[in-house]
Order: structure tokens, then C-alpha cells, then sequence
């Protein structure tokens, strides 16, 4: 693994809660939900993290609640008689009823079934696209789902080999269509401090960390609105990529709207140090045998994932906000563009 000690100082405790927390970090985006493969995807995550949790929230509940056995069968409740256009939220922590944790589970999901529809069903909504996001000028696509999955730098299932193969023996990952995702090394933080001061600080403190080390993710709320992007070529809604991480998972239909999907899985593939591990609907393409931290201080951008970067640099989010004071929309985009260029090895 990577070297921690840069991550440890990146840790911020402020009035005895944890306020920022390094951690492993995997998110996965869906714009079609599989109720079993999501089930059997949250329960495999709570059963790593389950020693490591203290508390959580779901729905309207109004604070976090201490965990209990019955919050195991939060996910499965949500697809008893779901309901399209629901959403439906639980987020599981190893924080208390304050502060944040790298231990965490949070899960969005934005119900929309999978459809099989017919060429004439197809081409009917391919038209209601064009007309809506040509004609009319909208710019919405409707919010995708999220799971994102983090994990104590220590904790064995935090190995990357370990990771990897965890995540490829997921039926959501392995077998079924999702929008895009990526996994790596991250930072939680407190995003529920009603301290202006502290807030603020929380967020400078965040913005310093990702960008000198853009190898972090952190969680932006608000872009489950924006992972899909209209093309006017197939007139089809398609999976946009956060960024890259360690591991990138690009869809099949980011690849095509990237160009031959064989020609751009060459490109990816022909990178230093990158893996290609194939996917029923798309790649996990892996930058590099273990996730890194970067360095803008000192010019360190690991080859793999500016390679990767460059190459998927047409289908990733072209803009992204920063977090208010203390955390600049300028020092948000210097984070998501961090990887565009091609670097020697």
C-alpha cells in the first residue's frame, strides 16, 4: 500500500470529533438499478465494515441512530415494493452522532428499473431526447445512484489486490450495467458542521489535501445530477467518468462515444503500468499496482493515471464546483484536470 504518513497528517480533529479522514475509497454510479445485485453488493460491503461501525441514518430519520443488527436490512426493505423515481438513502459510519469516520457506507439510490424496450420504443425516446436537450436547450439529465464504499487504510480488505478481487467478484461490478465509477485513496470529511468558522476550515483543509495530492477523492454531492451527458451523435443519455482514480470503471457505452471501442481500449491498455480487467458492460482499468497519493509540490503525477486520464479525458465531468468558502470552484477544476496530460514514465 501506499505510504501512509503523508495520509496521517491530512487527519483533522477539531472539539474531539474526526472532521477529516483519509481512507480507501470506491463509488460506483448506476443510472438503471438491479435490486439483487445491489442488495447483495451493501450487504458485502456492511460485512466488511461491520466491526468498524458505530451509528447510522436512513431515511427521515432526523440524526444518526447507534447500529444495530436490524440496519443490515435497510437495503433490502427499499426493493420490497419499490417505487419508480423514489430515492432512498442510509449512509452506515464509524463515527458517533457527530463528526465523520474513514469507515463508511453510502448508499443513494434514485429507482429506475431497468427497461427492455422495443426498436420503435427505442427510437420514440431517442426523439423526446433530441427535442428536449436540442430544441428546447435542457440541460438536466435526472440524478443516477451512488454506493460509495470506504475503508480504514489498515484494514486487510483495503490491500489492492484484496480490493480488486473483492470488487471483480461482484455480480454489480462484474455482471451488470452500471454508469461509471472509480476507486483509490480518499478523504472523508464532516459536511454537517453547523459552525461557519469550523466549516470553512473543514474545507480549506479539504482543498489542500486534494489539490497537492489530486490521487484523493472526496464525495461532491450534487454531481449525481451531472454523471449523464445527452450525445447528439446516438441521441442517447451516457455515462460520464467523475475522473480517474487507481481503478476507473468505464461503461461500454462511454467507450463508444469515445470512439471503436477496440481502438480505445488499445489506447488505455497501451499505458505504463495500466491493466485491463474486462467487465460484462465496460472496463476496470487499473492505473498502476496500487493506488497513489501524487504530489503537485514536487511534479510527482504517476504516468498511469495521467495515461488513462488523457485518454478518457473527453467523456469525464468538464466542470466541477468546489465546496464554498474555503474551497474554490478554481481549486475544484485544478483538481478534476490534474490527469489530462500524458506524462513520461
Amino acid at each position: 500500500m501506499v505510504n501512509v504518513d503523508p495520509l496521517a497528517v491530512l487527519s483533522f480533529v477539531s472539539e474531539g470529533h474526526l472532521r477529516l479522514a483519509p481512507c480507501v475509497r470506491v463509488t460506483v454510479y448506476l443510472d438503471a438499478v438491479e435490486p439483487a445485485e445491489v442488495t447483495e453488493y451493501c450487504d458485502a460491503a456492511l460485512a466488511l465494515l461491520r466491526p468498524r461501525l458505530a451509528s447510522y441514518q436512513s431515511g427521515s430519520m432526523a440524526r444518526r441512530a447507534a447500529i444495530t443488527d436490524k440496519a443490515n436490512g435497510i437495503v433490502a426493505s427499499w426493493f420490497r415494493r419499490p417505487r419508480e423515481g423514489q430515492t432512498y438513502y442510509a449512509e452506515f459510519t464509524g463515527a458517533g452522532k457527530e463528526g465523520t469516520s474513514p469507515a463508511e457506507l453510502r448508499i443513494v439510490v434514485n429507482y429506475n428499473p431497468p427497461q427492455i424496450l422495443s426498436p420503435d420504443e427505442i427510437e420514440t425516446r431517442r426523439e423526446r431526447r433530441r427535442v428536449l436537450y436540442e430544441e428546447r436547450g435542457a440541460k438536466s439529465t435526472g440524478p443516477v445512484s451512488e454506493i460509495t464504499l470506504t475503508m480504514p487504510l489498515d484494514m486487510e480488505a483495503a490491500h489492492p489486490q484484496r480490493l480488486l478481487r473483492w470488487l471483480l467478484d461482484r455480480p454489480l461490478i462484474a455482471q451488470t450495467a452500471f454508469a461509471s465509477g472509480h476507486a483509490g485513496l480518499g478523504v472523508n470529511r464532516d459536511g454537517l458542521v453547523a459552525d461557519n468558522a469550523l466549516s470553512a476550515e473543514i474545507n480549506g483543509r479539504l482543498a489542500y489535501a486534494v489539490v497537492r495530492h489530486p490521487g484523493l477523492d472526496w464525495q461532491k454531492n450534487p454531481i449525481l445530477n451531472e454523471v449523464m451527458r445527452y450525445d447528439s451523435r446516438t441521441r442517447d443519455l451516457v455515462p460520464q467518468i467523475k475522473r480517474v482514480n487507481w481503478l476507473t470503471f468505464t461503461s461500454s457505452r462511454t467507450l463508444s462515444a469515445l470512439g471503436p471501442v477496440e481502438e480505445i481500449t488499445a489506447r488505455i491498455a497501451s499505458g505504463p503500468s495500466v491493466a485491463i480487467h474486462p467487465l460484462r458492460h465496460g472496463l476496470l482499468v487499473q492505473a498502476g499496482p496500487e493506488p497513489a497519493l501524487a504530489d503537485t509540490n514536487t511534479g510527482d503525477l504517476p504516468a498511469s493515471y495521467c495515461h488513462v486520464g488523457h485518454v478518457l479525458r473527453g467523456w469525464r465531468l468538464p466542470t466541477l464546483t468546489g465546496e464554498g468558502p474555503g474551497f474554490s470552484d478554481e481549486l475544484a477544476q485544478r483538481w478534476l484536470t490534474a490527469f489530462d496530460a500524458e506524462r513520461a514514465e
